[in-house]
């Protein structure tokens, strides 16, 4: 996710309880290459101390050429893998036939593929995406894709148009994982869509069948998703240390890795996570949505009782 999977929030989420995989923020492969590409490097960059693997960055765009020129360069960057965003419902995105307007422009997504299959060489290219744009197209385009016997497929259970509204259709998703065991495949199949909380985890895990689940947005909801043990704890359940803990980190570290290079008002969308729960937080949560900078934060923090 943009401005959120960064390579600080991603150490940061691996301290405590990490997923099998990590994601990068998504990345325009063309972008990479214009004048502005100071912004498409900044979502590549792996700090040194990050060091959970594996570690897959994301990319998207509608030209081969540019996933001919980019991914040995993201590859040598330290990422283990390529995923190719073809989810991605933004309304000027999918009008050029980029993200989930690949979905009805099959062919040019089948090309993207094997040019990022070329590029990428040993490494795994896989690919995320929904059930259609304007309409529910399960078999038609999940079995074009697993024709191409991807070694991971993500489905998230929306269509295009519906951005994240409604709810996420698990039953597609479920339909997916039953026609790559009917086609005899073996890629993996992972759900994706509405997953909020530990027991959302199991859930949608027990009723599908799939092999795996990414989590998107559910991390605002719950940094602590990932954690193991049942019954779920979510981080709404830490307590003030664990809390203040959390946020000098992300706040030293994102001075250290983005300081001067990236807003520190980005890190206001996080402080709605770190104080989420008890009403008592509610005082030092408006407090730093109103601070400007990196000291005053840290000092907001340290006199919080």
């Amino acid at each position: 996710m943009e401005d959120v999977t960064d390579t600080v929030f991603r150490a940061l989420v691996a301290s405590r309880f990490a997923p099998d995989v990590f994601m990068s923020e998504f990345i325009n492969a063309r972008e990479y290459f214009h004048k502005k590409r100071k912004f498409a490097r900044q979502r590549a960059h792996i700090d040194g101390a990050e060091t959970y693997r594996p570690l897959v960055v994301q990319i998207w765009g509608n030209d081969p050429e540019a996933y001919r020129k980019v991914i040995p360069i993201l590859l040598e960057t330290g990422f283990d893998g390529i995923d190719i965003n073809m989810g991605c419902p933004a309304e000027k995105v999918v009008r050029r036939g980029e993200c989930s307007g690949l979905i009805d422009r099959p062919s040019l997504a089948k090309e993207l593929i094997l040019a990022a299959r070329e590029a990428a060489g040993a490494k795994p290219v896989s690919v995320k995406t929904r059930i259609g744009v304007k309409a529910v197209k399960v078999e038609e385009w999940a079995g074009m894709l697993l024709e191409l016997d991807l070694p991971v497929l993500t489905i998230h259970g929306r269509i295009a148009i519906q951005m994240s509204e409604g709810e996420a259709d698990w039953g597609a998703v479920r339909r997916v994982r039953e026609l790559r065991d009917q086609m005899g495949k073996g890629t993996l199949i992972v759900g994706n869509g509405d997953l909020f909380a530990g027991e959302d985890l199991d859930r949608r895990y027990a009723e599908t069948g799939v092999d795996g689940l990414m989590v998107g947005r559910g991390i605002f909801r719950d940094l602590d998703i990932f954690r193991r043990d049942r019954p779920h704890q979510s981080f709404e359940t830490a307590d003030w240390s664990q809390r203040r803990t959390v946020m000098v980190r992300h706040i030293e570290e994102h001075r250290r890795v983005w300081g001067g290079v990236k807003g520190f008002d980005m890190l206001k969308s996080f402080f709605k996570v770190y104080t989420r729960g008890p009403e008592e937080y509610l005082p030092l949560r408006e407090k730093l949505f109103q601070s400007r900078t990196y000291e005053e934060a840290l000092a907001l923090i340290a006199a919080f009782r």
